[in-house]
């Protein structure tokens, strides 16, 4: 498994993030001015350098109109979409040999 920080799925989040923004028409600097953050402090979060604990996203969410189980559950579509598009390995290719 990836570390957490490189993951596709933490990249699947930081996506959603800037999606939202964007789509709420909103931009950072407003998002920073509404969440009392700098704009540099929303830049670092949609990147991936600033990790929003499960509070600051719900706040995130809330300032763009959204709420956070309808996030989560887009969220869960897009890794499933993810991992469904992977190559699965076949049976003999899973089994050891020496």
């Amino acid at each position: 498994m990836d570390k957490s920080l490189y993951s596709p799925q933490r990249q699947i989040l930081l996506a959603l993030l800037r999606e939202a923004r964007a789509a709420a028409g909103i931009s950072q600097t407003q998002l920073a001015a509404a969440l009392d953050w700098t704009q540099g402090m929303v830049s670092k979060a949609e990147k991936g350098d600033r990790t929003l604990d499960a509070v600051e996203l719900r706040e995130w969410l809330q300032q763009l109109g959204q709420d956070l189980p309808a996030f989560t559950e887009l969220w869960e579509q897009r890794i499933a979409a993810y991992e469904a598009s992977l190559p699965t390995r076949s049976a003999k290719s899973r089994v050891r040999t020496r």
